[in-house]
């Protein structure tokens, strides 16, 4: 399969990707500056550090299960993973801390990022009230 490398991103980083987004898309809405100052740079630096190596030969990947797009010395496949995961791993980050100011108990974090944020965007006793 020609695109197999692309395919395996989209399902992996893609439903992630969805799962964040739809659960908790007013508190990244409001985070959309953070988001982009983290995950620019972490692509940019990223994917210099992938374009090196795969300049000079040093890659190891198999060129018959990739797209064949390539952005100077990067594959495609490579710009989308440092993107994805870097955009994945700022927007969990992001709905944690707002959790965490939100008063929502550091050992319930990870239940924080599995429901909806409405579900906890407004429990009693936390620390603000719900920006809009």
């Amino acid at each position: 399969m020609k695109t197999q490398y692309l395919a395996t991103e989209v399902v992996i980083i893609g439903s992630a990707l969805v799962f964040i987004v739809a659960l908790h898309l007013p508190v990244l809405r409001r985070q959309g500056r953070a988001l982009a100052l983290t995950t620019i740079p972490v692509t940019f630096n990223g994917g210099t550090l992938d374009a090196w190596p795969i300049a000079n030969g040093r890659g190891c990947f198999s060129p018959a299960l990739t797209s064949g797009i390539w952005l100077g010395s990067l594959l495609f496949e490579e710009l989308t993973f440092w993107a994805g995961t870097a955009f994945v791993t700022a927007a969990a980050t992001l709905v944690m801390a707002e959790a965490l100011d939100r008063g929502i108990p550091w050992r319930a974090l990870p239940l924080a990022i599995a429901f909806p944020s409405w579900l906890w965007l407004n429990v009693p006793g936390t620390t603000r009230e719900v920006q809009r």
